[in-house]
């Protein structure tokens, strides 16, 4: 009987060496982080999607969205956007219909939130190359300007200003590169103290963790890796979805932490 399988693996010194059997075409590698940094910003910026609770992942132009939405509208939209990106061969949408939970709307002046996202924004070490301002709040909608060294970094500050509370949609206009470098995809990690993190992380870094961890999954003949949905924040690794067995389980968690070995 099938079981269902969900873990969050929490990386600390991240200093990986994959072998490059594991790593795969560099092109289509860079293709699939391509693909979900750019659906993952049109989410982001597109009003009635709740691109903060979306998911994405991307294997060979096969796009999975996951997570919670409000509405069968919100999915349908959502999967409509994933769709519009360039190299998206197929979407499959797993999205859960979530009615919202009654609760008050947290109220926050437009000065106030423009102020919380400046701070935020100021806040994140990963940003400090890139030029970055708020350019107007309006009714909770957040309008980012200036210049990001990289398209990761560009992803990096949408996300950043999504998750300030009171933040209803964030619209972008931040001018960036748009493609990503191999050195933003495959580059080592930066080393964490694995008790104490400094706080220095970007999507980049998460982008390199995922593709590393499904490369893995894919090459592991124990485990049904493209039935195995995975998801990488700030350096938190989420793998979920039906496995045959405890060992299969098993079996996945440890490729997911081989990937990431800690080089000390």
């Amino acid at each position: 009987m099938h079981k269902p399988s969900c873990m969050r693996i929490w990386y600390g010194v991240l200093a990986v060496v994959l072998s490059l059997a594991l790593v795969g075409p560099a092109g289509a590698a860079t293709s699939d982080a391509w693909i979900t940094t750019k659906i993952k910003l049109a989410l982001l910026t597109t009003d009635g999607v709740s691109g903060t609770a979306i998911k994405v992942d991307t294997v060979l132009g096969q796009v999975t969205l996951y997570g919670k939405v409000h509405s069968n509208e919100e999915k349908a939209k959502a999967e409509t956007v994933a769709r519009k990106v360039d190299g998206v061969q197929g979407v499959r949408n797993l999205l859960q219909v979530v009615a919202p939970e009654h609760e008050a709307a947290m109220q926050v002046s437009d000065d106030a939130l423009k102020q919380r996202v400046e701070q935020a924004l100021e806040a994140d070490p990963s940003l400090k190359s890139s030029s970055i301002a708020v350019q107007s709040v309006n009714q909770g909608v957040v309008l980012l300007s200036g210049t990001a060294n990289t398209l990761s970094a560009h992803l990096r500050a949408v996300e950043v200003a999504a998750a300030v509370p009171g933040v209803h949609r964030v619209a972008s206009e931040i001018q960036s590169p748009d493609t990503l470098a191999d050195a933003e995809i495959w580059r080592e990690p930066a080393r964490h103290n694995h008790k104490e993190r400094s706080g220095v992380w970007d999507a980049a870094s998460d982008i390199w963790i995922a593709s590393a961890v499904r490369m893995r999954l894919l090459a592991d003949t124990r485990v049904p890796g493209l039935e195995i949905d995975l998801d990488s924040y700030d350096g938190v690794v989420t793998l979920f979805g039906m496995v045959s067995s405890r060992e299969a389980k098993a079996a996945a968690e440890a490729d997911a932490l081989q990937s990431t070995r800690i080089c000390l």
